[in-house]
């Protein structure tokens, strides 16, 4: 369905890209601005009243024919005018009155956030992530509500979770942007960064504060408490009276796709990461980002004013200079020689003193090479080591740590599972073999990992429960863990 909708051309665009198009636009413009007052319907005399105040050359024809090609295009939709006519040559005439299409509208509203998208910021407000929050923690009482109730809960679930979601994304999409990194290099960067850093760490700190909770809630749902939800929500929205009929299936399919939006952003997915570890990612980049702008530019500013301090004062030295010679000398003592040979090797002094002269030294013999593009130094050939007994050995540590695996799984293992609450003493390797296998299985969402020898098994963690595993090296208090093994 959605493959035969972008098939189709839209021609309710055509007016922003033809010949004429700022009187086509002036009239669009027109008729929003009226439809925002609640003024609907406009005459052709109305629309040309508006219009001919910002063109001092129209003619009332030139603007009939522009409505009629608008109405050509499904801008406008026409309606003949019954109410005025009091004679058959003004019903013959067929005097319209004008609306302004769905598309049009939605057009409109668009150019009109295009245009004041420069003056819109985005931000990251903690209020709106309370709000979220408020709304996930009325999920559990909603199933005793009327189907009216869930549908305004639902609405603003939806706004919430957009408001949020658009507002982050514009805020760093302006800190990532060109125009932002022309500012960072400016020195009235230096007065700012201290308030974006402060800003974005406020931010990070309300979202880890509700990040535990949101994540509880949205794990604790339902599937068939959230059916529900959405049965109740289908439901009110068609029980909305309207001209065009609703698609229930095209409905649904969005509604269940904004829930699924909703958990992926705060749970993330067995294949990819939740957005709030990438906003964590963001932020600490940005802030790394702006501290190393600011850095910069401080170094930059407080060594050009030392620099122009001592380029003055060398300056007066040369300007106290008698002749040129003295010049010469004083040029060669600031800035060297014009030209220099450096040797590079490693030397050993005869004496460690900084302050002694090279020339006290004993003089060192370099071998020069010649600088030729076919020479080549002959490479000293060296038999392979034979390490065939090394690697034999590190192969049966390998496969005695192996054995010694196995042997710990077969020991500990009781129909296929493994449970904590019923280990009795082990050593401190066999602890570090459980935990290897317990963090490995909680870095991946469906809580499955396996052995180094292929055995699959299955993570089962109750946070709210307490186990002591009791080790020959000491008692380890951990949550509960069960872990089930695959035949």
């Amino acid at each position: 369905m959605l493959i035969d909708k972008i098939r189709k051309p839209l021609p309710e665009v055509m007016y922003l890209n033809v010949d004429n198009v700022f009187r086509y636009r002036l009239i669009m413009r027109s008729f929003y601005e009226e439809y925002n007052k609640l003024n609907y319907w406009l005459s052709a005399q109305e629309v040309y009243g508006l219009c001919e105040e910002h063109l001092p050359e129209y003619s009332f024809e030139n603007c009939c024919s522009d409505l009629e090609k608008l109405v050509e295009w499904g801008n406008l939709d026409a309606l003949q005018d019954t109410k005025s006519i009091l004679t058959l040559e003004d019903f013959r005439n067929k005097r319209y009155r004008f609306q302004m299409s769905k598309y049009s509208v939605e057009i409109e509203r668009l150019l009109v956030n295009l245009e004041t998208m420069a003056s819109e910021k985005g931000s990251l407000e903690p209020s709106l992530l309370e709000r979220l929050l408020h709304d996930l923690e009325l999920l559990t009482d909603l199933s005793r509500q009327t189907d009216e109730v869930i549908f305004g809960w639902w609405e603003n679930l939806s706004g919430d979770f957009r408001n949020i979601n658009e507002r982050y994304q514009d805020f760093l999409r302006d800190l990532n942007s060109i125009t932002m990194d022309r500012a960072m290099s400016g020195p009235r960067f230096l007065l700012m960064k201290d308030r974006i850093i402060e800003y974005l760490r406020h931010f990070i700190r309300r979202l880890h504060t509700y990040e535990s909770d949101m994540k509880r809630l949205l794990s604790a749902v339902d599937a068939e408490q959230m059916e529900c939800i959405f049965a109740a929500v289908i439901r009110h929205r068609k029980s909305i009276p309207g001209i065009e009929i609703l698609d229930e299936e095209v409905y649904e399919e969005a509604v269940r796709g904004r829930w699924k939006s909703v958990n992926n952003w705060f749970l993330g997915t067995s294949h990819q990461e939740s957005e709030l570890v990438k906003i964590f990612r963001m932020a600490d980049e940005i802030i790394l980002k702006i501290s190393r702008f600011a850095l910069q530019i401080a170094m930059e500013h407080s060594g050009g004013v030392n620099r122009k301090e001592l380029y003055l004062r060398l300056a007066e030295f040369f300007y106290s200079c008698e002749d040129i010679q003295e010049c010469h000398q004083l040029s060669a003592r600031s800035f060297g020689i014009k030209s220099t040979y450096h040797l590079r090797g490693d030397t050993k002094r005869s004496s460690e003193s900084t302050t002694s002269s090279v020339y006290e030294d004993t003089p060192l013999l370099f071998e020069l090479k010649p600088r030729i593009r076919h020479y080549g130094q002959k490479a000293q050939r060296t038999p392979i080591a034979d390490k065939s007994q090394e690697k034999k050995k590190r192969l049966r540590m390998y496969q005695e740590e192996e054995r010694q695996r196995r042997q710990i799984l077969e020991s500990l293992m009781q129909d296929g599972v493994i449970d904590f609450s019923r280990l009795g003493t082990i050593s401190s390797q066999t602890r570090k073999v459980l935990l290897a296998w317990v963090s490995l299985a909680r870095q991946n969402a469906s809580r499955r990992a396996g052995t180094q020898d292929g055995r699959s098994f299955l993570l089962r963690e109750n946070p709210e429960e307490k186990v002591t595993l009791h080790c020959e090296d000491g008692h380890f208090v951990m949550p509960a863990c069960i872990l089930e093994f695959e035949p």
